[in-house]
This record gives C-alpha cells, structure tokens and sequence, in this order.
C-alpha cells in the first residue's frame, strides 16, 4: 500500500474530513474488525498510525500491524500491554482479560478523536490520563482549563457479552470433558447451566466454576446420556445473554468388558447373549458365520437404539425486548432457544408471520435467530411475537413492540 495514515492525509491540500469521511472511516474499521474476531483473533492496537488509506488518494482504509494481536481460544486469559495508552482500554491499564471487546473500546476512542479533535480522557500528566481511562471519566475541555467530569460519572455496568464462545466436541465413553467460554458483565452476572433445557446442579457428576469471567462446566465419567446440548445463561441487572453447544458420547457398546480382568467371569446378565452366539470363555475362539451375522445384527440394533433423538420441547431461553428507535434507524430483535431436535423459529407481527424482504432481515442459526427491520418507519410500530416449535411441544413469546420516535 502506498497511502497514510489519516492524520497524515490531513496535511494534504485536496482532503476534508468531515462526517461522511468519519463514518466511511469507521464503518470500514469496523467491518474488517468483524471479520478478524469472527476468526476468533483481536488486534488490541487499534489507532490512527495502524489504519492507512491504500493509496494518498483513495478512500479505502486497511488496518495494519498486528504484532499486538492474539487467539482468542476458550479458556484462556489473555492480557497484554499497551502501545499507545491513550486507544487502550480499560481491561489493558489494570491488567485484566481482553477480548474483542477490548478493540471496540479504542474505535470508540478513535471516532471521539476525529469528530472532537480532543482525546475524550485529556489530563495533565500521562498517568492521570490512564487513571481517567480506567475509571471511565470524561474530560471536558474549555479555553482556560481541562475539568475531570466527576459530577455524573460514566458507568462501566454492562449487560453480559460472550467473548469466546463454547464449541460443540465428541468424547469416547467413560471419559472427563469440559465445557468453557470467556464472557464480560458488570455487576458479576448469576450463571445457570442446563443439558436439554433441565437445570444442572453443582455434585460430582457436574462442576461449574466462574475465575474471572472464564466459565466452565465440567463433565466427568461420560456416559450415552450425556450427550445433547448444554446451555449457559449469564444475567445480571443489565440484561442477559446464552450460549449452547453440544456433546456426543459415543463408544458404549464397547466399553462393556472394558472394566474386566482377563480371568474374570463376566456378569450373569450376559452370561445369556454368550450362549446364544455359542462364545465359550476360555474355551472356543470358532463361531459360525450364521453366529458373526447375529452378532453383528444385535451391535447395529444397539447402535441404532443410542443414536435415537431425545425429545426435548422447544423453549424460549432468552426473549427480545421491546424497542424505542428513531425513524430510518435499524431495530434489532434476537432471541436464543432450546429444545431437541432444534426447534423451528417463527417471527410474527400482529399474529402474522414475517418474511424476509427488502427491509425485514432474519438470520437464523440451530438456536439462535436474529430479526432486524432497516429504515424503520412509523408503519412498522406494533406488536411482535416469536414462536418456536418441535415435535415435543411449543412456546409463543410475550408481545415486544417497536415503537418510533
């Protein structure tokens, strides 16, 4: 790329920043952003030097320099020191867990900068500025001074937001597993677990555990009905939020012996299947093809019989709110679901099904579904349901609405 920096094209007679650069500049730092955590990785050096134009004339921007980013895999926590402590945010300053969250921050930073010219957390002196950085406090600038607003200070309270998800994984029999996802809210958030929509209780089957925002569940001695999905549901007084993956355990037909001493007798409750197929303990090592056929027969029924679904009806985990958003603004609805097999999801206004269109967008996934209404106009108020459905039953939503301003 041969272009520069923002601040650098600045100095070029033939550039204006005005808003529509800004919000071109940000929409694009924001995309690419988007992308690079939906790989799962944060950049956690977001500022003006490490965003450049493609060329001294173009419009595109690209972000650069990513010795400051990490992997973000469940589980881990990571943290990391600052390059410019003015973008940085708070979590970096006081040594905390980052996450994609963390590069958001300094966008915000950087979108005050360029509509303002000021740095939102101004202060005399280097640490004063990070004080003010990491108790969220506002400066306000005037001709004769630079005041800390401390009157009404910002709240850093925050409805929970998953940083790294859960991942769904296969265990043999008999084996331990874990469950782990990384998530931010402030106040601490009340965390509930369920495995096909019933909750689980902390014993020696289950551990759950919360150290600094990585939740875990651990799963020990899987057996065929642990498999399913589990859930995680993390609320506090802001808002709250879900999460679901699932677990197969496989390999029961084998693990039947597997405790067995080579001269143990095995239990009396096979002695009459080994009978049947003629198997002699110790004594014979022949069985017929007609036998081998039989046996295979009886392992594929049995197979069979643990593949089967189990029904769980679908339930509503969490539901949309009701929203007051101004005129051409976007409303945005989403709701996390359970049930097995995943359930259907139905978005209905006034009791009539909604489609997508040119402005109703609906994104759904296995328990998860997103509703957005672009441009909204004053036709668009009313009352909203969400219906989900499977063969083990159904749920319909309380009305939310929309409501225009």
């Amino acid at each position: 790329m041969s272009g520069c920096d923002i601040f650098e094209r600045l100095s070029t007679a033939e550039f204006e920043l005005n808003e529509r650069e800004i919000v071109n500049y940000i929409r694009q730092i924001c995309s690419a952003l988007e992308f690079l955590h939906g790989q799962s990785y944060g950049h956690f050096d977001i500022r003006p030097e490490n965003i450049v134009y493609t060329t001294r004339t173009s419009s595109n921007v690209k972000i650069i320099e990513l010795g400051q980013s990490r992997h973000l895999t469940p589980g881990d926590q990571i943290k990391i020191q600052y390059t410019t402590a003015e973008y940085a945010a708070p979590e970096i300053h006081q040594c905390d867990m980052v996450s994609t969250v963390t590069d958001m921050w300094s966008v915000g930073v950087l979108a005050y900068v360029l509509l303002s010219g000021l740095n939102p957390f101004t202060a005399e002196t280097n640490q004063q500025m990070i004080d003010n950085i990491s108790g969220a406090r506002l400066t306000r600038r005037s001709v004769e001074k630079v005041e800390v607003v401390t009157q009404t200070p910002f709240s850093l309270d925050h409805a929970p937001r998953i940083t790294i998800r859960m991942r769904s994984h296969r265990v043999p029999y008999g084996s331990n597993t874990r469950f782990s996802l990384n998530i931010q809210a402030k106040p601490e958030p009340e965390v509930k677990w369920f495995h096909n929509g019933k909750e689980i209780h902390q014993s020696s089957k289950h551990q759950v555990t919360n150290i600094s925002g990585v939740l875990t569940l651990q799963i020990n001695s899987c057996v065929t009905e642990d498999s399913g999905t589990y859930r995680v549901v993390c609320k506090n007084n802001k808002g709250e939020i879900s999460d679901y993956a699932t677990l197969d355990v496989t390999g029961e037909e084998f693990a039947t012996f597997s405790s067995l001493q080579r001269d143990e007798e095995p239990p009396s409750g096979f002695l009459q299947k080994l009978s049947e197929t003629e198997i002699y303990h110790e004594q014979s090592s022949k069985v017929s093809l007609k036998e081998t056929e039989s046996v295979k027969e009886i392992t594929t029924t049995i197979a069979e019989d643990h593949r089967e679904t189990r029904s769980v009806p679908a339930t509503i985990v969490t539901k949309p709110q009701s929203l007051i958003v101004n005129e051409g603004d976007t409303a945005r609805f989403e709701c996390d679901v359970d049930g097995e097999p995943s359930p259907s999801i139905t978005w209905l206004r006034e009791g009539v099904t909604v489609g997508p269109s040119f402005r109703h967008h609906i994104v759904s996934s296995q328990y998860n579904s997103i509703f957005e209404i672009s441009a909204v106009e004053m036709s668009d108020e009313g009352n909203y349901t969400l219906l989900v459905e499977n063969p083990g039953g159904k749920q319909e939503s309380d009305a939310f609405q929309i409501r225009s301003m």
